[in-house]
């Protein structure tokens, strides 16, 4: 799932994730960054159907809800959601793993 969130939503930025202030709401949820995706005047995020988000209350409450869930409260702030998959990659285990020896002479 596809979602855009207007820049003016967020509240608080970290190395790794942003805080995003749901539109008419009375809550916040955590993103990472490797979803959010910058562009121009706001930001497109990218929900996989198989994680779930944290939604953050005024009280320090907690609630946990699904993407689709997600996507529903970003509805009606006049950007559009797109409902395509969103697939993680998951690498290929590696077989051949080769033992390699270094020359002493070169190490530091």
């Amino acid at each position: 799932m596809k979602i855009y969130i207007q820049k003016n939503s967020i509240k608080y930025e970290t190395g790794k994730a942003i805080l995003v202030k749901i539109p008419r709401q009375k809550f916040k949820v955590w993103l990472p960054k490797s979803l959010v995706k910058d562009t121009l005047w706001f930001y497109t995020v990218f929900l996989p159907e198989d994680m779930t988000f944290t939604l953050i209350f005024n009280n320090h409450d907690k609630q946990y809800c699904s993407a689709e869930s997600l996507s529903k409260l970003f509805e009606g702030q006049g950007l559009p959601i797109h409902k395509e998959k969103v697939e993680h990659h998951i690498p290929k285990e590696i077989k051949n793993i080769q033992k390699v020896e270094v020359d002493d002479s070169l190490k530091r």
